[in-house]
């Protein structure tokens, strides 16, 4: 672990997609650096090993983010224990079970893809700014968004989320930010050293 920097020590900052990946990562170097970390995902125990071997400075707000009522929930616990959410980082998202074409794709495979990768980021981040104002939003979406990748037609519900953050980006509803998948400061995507 690292000196806190004074840019996020004591900062309060809500992750979602936490319990691995990208989401693990973030939420580690941001608690290695200081920050009180809130961390959100639909199991338990892939949350519990993102903050383990660690101080008091975590809470874990299992939910999924699909479920309105889960999510007023766990924005509420947060509110009430920490007075708020300085920061807000929407990292949950998915992907297709099965790969493959327009003709293939299900209308529910579609639909659980949008509430997924769009409807849940609209939905956090109007509960968060209900019940606070957070500084800073930040989105993370997949490169896929601006390619395309043959038997994988999922790809375009990232091109829904870019334009959504693009929207409120220039109404100053939110700072678009990317992220590539590799090494953050020194992590792997798994979040470990």
């Amino acid at each position: 672990s690292t000196t806190p920097s004074s840019l996020l020590h004591g900062r309060r900052i809500f992750v979602t997609g936490a319990g691995r990946g990208i989401g693990r990562a973030i939420a580690r170097i941001c608690h290695d650096e200081g920050a009180r970390v809130a961390i959100s995902s639909r199991t338990r125990y892939e949350l519990e090993d993102t903050a383990a071997a660690s101080n008091s400075m975590w809470l874990i707000v299992p939910c999924d983010i699909r479920q309105p009522s889960q999510v007023e929930a766990a924005v509420q616990k947060i509110v009430n224990e920490w007075g708020g959410i300085d920061i807000l980082i929407n990292n949950a998202g998915g992907g297709q079970a099965e790969k493959g074409d327009a003709r293939t794709l299900e209308s529910s495979d579609l639909q659980r893809l949008l509430d997924m990768n769009l409807v849940s980021v609209h939905t956090v981040t109007s509960v968060v700014l209900q019940n606070c104002q957070p500084q800073h939003i930040v989105n993370i979406s997949s490169r896929a968004g601006k390619i395309g990748i043959p038997g994988m037609f999922w790809l375009w519900t990232d091109s829904f989320f870019l334009l959504y953050s693009m929207i409120a980006d220039r109404y100053g509803l939110l700072r678009r930010v990317q992220v590539c998948a590799g090494r953050i400061l020194g992590y792997n995507s798994r979040g470990t050293p």
